[in-house]
């Protein structure tokens, strides 16, 4: 039987090749720890708590040890508050050191008799409510007889229920609700592509704990987006539990995002944005084209000439002497005369009338005339 004998030794050299590749391969994946029973569990006072643990796989160790911390001090003799649960807290690393993400368990005791009564702490054979009568609590065994001196009182067992109704989800909006085969009621949206999809929400209350919307999880929101047109919908889920652990039924949003083009120009068209109407853009023959928005701009009107005098403003001359009006950089005296200027372009525009005493001079731009109205004094 050879090929027996070679198809044996080819099985071993692949599990040695198998197992150099291993080693040679660097292991930096954690391991998987998840818990064995529900996160958080309700004991009645002096029940015996047995821990259900967790359990840690690996990718390569397969499965690995775990560590619990806070089992011992569950005490089931003592009442809790639910706000102050025991917490159990459990841990694991494979042998190439990689830890896993803790996990932890809540664990709360109630008490065994209804308020106002309470265990018989005499009574150690079973579990004993005090019976209570206008605000009095008495005990007696299982015998019948009392601790106390009322002979009318009678043994009460009581067992609290147990919060076990799970919280209620309802969307929010004004999509079309529907169920899915596997029974998870979901509202339906339709939006155009470039449209900005608002999330709703939701609204979540509890039959013990109330209103308890804000403790309501949702996954898949931010993945929306409604620029890119897919065959299937954007889904977003929302869940939620109550203090005692119950999970509500899960319920989801489908957003469909529609290509208006579609229906507006073809098919094959897509839409390439909005307008400043919001109107869609759409594509043709497959191209989107740019638009060129031409700008109506005013064109600014020709600024009035600027008059300015050459010399000082004020001149004293000889009396009985004439004046004349001096050259740029000259400086001569006349006589003090009043004169109203004023300056006129091509364009008609006008600069403003001045009043000077006397006058050096004045520069002016091309195509103005000068106009002088002299008042002698």
């Amino acid at each position: 039987m050879v090929w027996t004998e070679e198809f044996q030794a080819l099985s071993v050299y692949e599990e040695l090749l198998y197992e150099e590749l291993a080693t040679s391969i660097p292991d930096t994946n954690p391991p998987l720890l998840t818990l064995n029973g529900p996160e958080y569990i309700e004991v009645l006072q002096r029940d015996t708590y047995i821990d259900a643990g967790a359990t840690a796989i690996d990718e390569v160790d397969e499965y690995v040890s775990v560590t619990a911390i806070g089992v011992e001090a569950v005490d089931t003799c003592c009442i809790t508050d639910p706000a102050t649960p025991y917490i159990i807290t459990y841990s694991a690393s494979d042998a190439a050191g990689n830890a896993a993400s803790p996990v932890i368990r809540s664990v709360v005791v109630l008490p065994a008799c209804p308020p106002p009564s309470y265990i018989c702490e005499n009574i150690t054979a079973q579990l004993v409510c005090a019976s209570c009568l206008d605000d009095v609590c008495l005990c007696l065994d299982s015998l019948g007889e009392l601790f106390d001196e009322d002979p009318t009182v009678t043994v009460q067992t009581y067992k609290p229920e147990m919060d076990s109704t799970p919280p209620l989800i309802e969307l929010l909006g004004d999509g079309e609700l529907g169920i899915t085969a596997s029974n998870v009621v979901v509202m339906i949206h339709t939006v155009e592509q470039y449209e900005i999809f608002v999330d709703p929400g939701v609204s979540a209350s509890d039959a013990v704990d109330g209103n308890i919307t804000a403790q309501v999880s949702r996954y898949g929101a931010a993945l929306v987006d409604t620029s890119v047109v897919i065959d299937e919908p954007y889904v977003i889920s929302y869940s939620v539990k109550d203090a005692a652990g119950n999970t509500a039924a899960a319920v989801r949003r489908h957003i469909y995002v529609k290509n208006p083009c579609t229906d507006l120009v073809g098919v094959d068209e897509k839409m390439c944005g909005r307008d400043g109407n919001g109107n869609p853009l759409c594509s043709q023959a497959g191209l989107c084209l740019e638009l060129t928005i031409e700008e109506t701009k005013e064109e600014a009107p020709p600024e009035s000439p600027m008059l300015s005098l050459v010399g000082s403003a004020e001149v004293i001359v000889g009396h009985g002497q004439p004046y004349a009006a001096c050259v740029a950089g000259e400086s001569r005296l006349d006589q003090v005369s009043s004169f109203q200027f004023s300056l006129e372009e091509g364009a008609g525009n006008s600069a403003t009338d001045m009043d000077l005493t006397g006058s050096m001079g004045f520069a002016v731009g091309p195509d103005m005339e000068i106009k002088r109205d002299e008042r002698w004094a």
